[in-house]
């Protein structure tokens, strides 16, 4: 990317450095030392409520599905 580029991040979580390429930033939790993409308002892991650390996420990774919700229906 040139230097003075006029980028707009995508996503909150995307960072476009003048002088580095750019990353995406992720939370650590003060705790128990989890990595979030998004910054939860509490930790999932352990429940903290303390202030996460932005982080530079690695260029890759492994991505885990889990479910955050539950449809419940009759019949």
């Amino acid at each position: 990317m040139e230097a003075g580029s006029n980028f707009v991040p995508a996503i909150p979580q995307l960072r476009i450095p003048a002088d580095a390429p750019p990353y995406l930033a992720g939370a650590r939790c003060a705790d128990c030392g989890q990595v979030y993409l998004a910054r939860p308002v509490a930790c999932p892991k352990c429940f903290s409520r303390r202030e996460m650390a932005e982080v530079a996420l690695a260029e890759r990774g492994k991505l885990t599905a889990t479910p955050s919700f539950t449809v419940a229906s009759q019949g």
